[in-house]
C-alpha cells in the first residue's frame, strides 16, 4: 500500500479522508437535493416553482462558490479589483454590493 492512498505510518487513517467525508456527504446532499425537486416538479401540478420552494433555503451560496464562480458573479457586478482579489475577498465585495 503506498503511503499517498494508505494508512498513515501510525496505522490511522490518511490525512484528508475526513475532507474528502466532508465533499462527498456534500455532494450526495445537492445530488439528494436535485432528484427531489425533478422527482416532485413530475409529482406536482405546480411544477418546479412549487417543488424548489417545498425545499429548505441554502444557505451561504457564495462560500459555498469556488474563486472561478465568485470571479464570475464580480464580473457581472463590475467589481473593481477583483482580478486580484482571494476568495474571502470576492465573498466580501460582492456582499457589500448587495
Amino acid at each position: 500500500m503506498s503511503a499517498a492512498s494508505g494508512p498513515d505510518h501510525c496505522g490511522g487513517p490518511a490525512a484528508g479522508d475526513g475532507d474528502r467525508r466532508a465533499l462527498v456527504e456534500e455532494i450526495h446532499a445537492r445530488l439528494g437535493a436535485a432528484f427531489e425537486l425533478i422527482r416532485l416538479d413530475e409529482l406536482n401540478p405546480g411544477g418546479y416553482e412549487q417543488a424548489a420552494e417545498s425545499l429548505p433555503p441554502r444557505t451561504g451560496d457564495l462560500a459555498e462558490a469556488t474563486r472561478d464562480e465568485l470571479y464570475r458573479k464580480a464580473q457581472k457586478a463590475d467589481i473593481p479589483g477583483r482580478s486580484h482579489m482571494n476568495k474571502d475577498q470576492l465573498i466580501e465585495a460582492l456582499r457589500e454590493q448587495d
